[in-house]
């Protein structure tokens, strides 16, 4: 009991030490950061005016209809617009972004305990494995140098992926922590999304006699029905415009592997955690699980490697290979361009959002193994101090507001072709004559439009496959110009609605909502139902 008091006691401390740079004034900053604020500041304009489903910016000063969250998984933007709504927006966008960020950490925290304690049964050493995880380097640089939110809130349910599939291949209890887990990662980063498949075949394949008999079969199959259901929302318009092609992001994020391997980083900075000085990739991140762990998975290995289960060791043996991968040492130029899917990772250092929880969750298991409170407590205290590496750009290097930056992944092709002219032609548009006025309402925008003339009519709009108009009641043709923008056709003297079609985004939504409430409901009926 005396140890339990003390861990409580020193994950508080440790808690409250690595949120310190949210207490700062001003804010952190880096150029990942300025996309996410953006689609902070979105979404907060979304559900000021009621924008359901919150897709498109027809709210800020210099809008024109570009979409995050359509596009850019939205877990981590809802969990911004929720704690400005819980604040009645008395809060200012720098206060709310900072609270966001230590959000993350703080779930991140939960996600690892709750996954350790399902794996350990024991409270001290689940709050190890939290305190250890959320003080780990890469994860630390997502939140606070690289400042990746979307990436840091899936690496927050990583933890759950990992100890929910050893659950299936044990058949032991946690096993629900597998579905929730895919589902929060596909809906906060799609590359991260990719690297948990990546995980997952592994897993599923180094333990193949266990993971293809009929009951895990049968749940895996489960899990696959539920993901997909629940991520309706997201994933429909996400495929609908992937076979549009009309999207930047979809031609010109996917890299070859040529160019991936050219992001690796040194052995050295892998294992010593040093800020990167080396290869492509932006200088200054940690791309390391932190010496600390390194120490403890070389021991995890030495020790106890050989004796465990197959589903322990093969999360060890997955997280050796996601570090390797992620060295300049790694030949990723021998991979076939035809390999689908593994090149949206974009850099090959996104392993390690898998390979450092899973070094955790192996590194107390070896814990455990000597349970030695002396060992334990000299463990917590180097970790506490080499966390302050990745936070020390955080604290020293800060701004009142991270500044506006327009982002042309989710533009449309041909509007993206023409973005230096047109964000400033849109604004041109909004001032024609023949728009008397603009009027939002939850689901459409709706233009007053006096044009005689026959001809094209420019809407101060970005044209995405999908949308829909009405003029006075009844449907007109939508399209695009040549550079990307809306266009209908005149004469018009009336009222013309322009909104996205709602088989591709409301429904899709009420459908999800609904199921994960009944999937709740039915969970808790479950629950109640177990004998205690």
């Amino acid at each position: 009991m005396k140890r339990n008091r003390h861990i409580v006691l020193f994950a508080l401390a440790s808690l409250f030490v690595l949120l310190y740079p949210c207490f700062m004034g001003g804010t952190f900053y880096s150029y990942d950061a300025m996309a996410h604020f953006q689609r902070m500041k979105d979404i907060n304009n979304q559900l000021y005016h009621i924008n359901m489903p919150p897709l498109f910016d027809y709210y800020s000063d210099n809008w024109y209809g570009y979409s995050w969250n359509m596009f850019y998984p939205p877990l981590s933007a809802y969990l911004m617009g929720l704690i400005k709504a819980f604040s009645l927006y008395s809060i200012s966008d720098v206060t709310q972004f900072k609270i966001s960020i230590a959000v993350i950490i703080i779930i991140a925290f939960a996600s690892m305990y709750l996954s350790s304690f399902t794996v350990l049964r024991c409270r001290y050493y689940a709050a190890i494995a939290a305190i250890l995880f959320v003080g780990s380097g890469y994860f630390l640089n997502d939140a606070y140098i690289r400042i990746d939110a979307g990436e840091l809130m899936a690496m927050a349910f990583a933890p759950m992926i990992i100890t929910g599939a050893r659950a299936i291949i044990k058949d032991v209890e946690g096993k629900a922590l597998f579905p929730l887990g895919v589902l929060a990662v596909l809906l906060s980063n799609i590359p991260s999304f990719i690297v948990c498949l990546i995980y997952i075949t592994l897993y599923f394949t180094i333990n193949v006699r266990m993971a293809t008999n009929k009951q895990n079969l049968i749940y895996i199959a489960k899990c696959i029905i539920f993901v997909s259901a629940a991520s309706l929302f997201f994933t429909i318009p996400l495929i609908y415009h992937f076979f549009k092609g009309d999207v930047f992001a979809f031609h010109a994020l996917a890299v070859s592997y040529n160019t991936i391997g050219k992001f690796g980083v040194s052995i050295t900075e892998l294992i010593f955690s040093e800020p990167l000085t080396t290869g492509m990739t932006t200088k200054g991140l940690v791309i390391s699980s932190g010496l600390v762990l390194n120490i403890l998975l070389f021991c995890y290995l030495f020790k106890s490697f050989i004796p465990d289960s197959l589903g322990t060791k093969s999360i060890a043996i997955i997280a050796l290979l996601f570090f390797a991968a992620s060295t300049n040492l790694f030949p990723w130029y021998m991979i076939s361009e035809k390999t689908p899917l593994i090149r949206f990772i974009q850099f090959p250092w996104r392993l390690m959002l898998i390979a450092v929880p899973a070094t955790v969750i192996v590194s107390v298991f070896f814990l455990k193994s000597i349970n030695s409170t002396i060992l334990n407590a000299t463990i917590l205290t180097f970790s506490f101090i080499f966390s302050f590496f990745p936070m020390q750009s955080a604290m020293q290097n800060r701004v009142d507001e991270i500044r506006h930056h327009e982002f042309h992944d989710y533009m449309n092709t041909d509007f993206e072709d023409a973005k230096e002219r047109n964000i400033s032609k849109i604004q041109e548009i909004k001032n024609k004559p023949y728009l008397l006025a603009i009027i939002h309402s939850w689901s459409s925008i709706t233009f007053k439009v006096s044009a005689s003339e026959s001809g094209e009519i420019e809407l101060p709009v970005m044209y995405y496959a999908g949308y829909q108009a009405k003029y006075n009641g009844s449907k007109i043709p939508v399209s695009s110009s040549e550079d990307g923008i809306t266009i209908i056709n005149g004469p018009i003297q009336g009222d013309v609605e322009l909104s996205y079609n709602k088989l591709i985004t409301l429904i899709p939504f009420i459908f999800s909502s609904l199921f994960i409430l009944l999937s709740l409901l039915l969970y808790l009926r479950k629950s109640r139902k177990k004998p205690r």
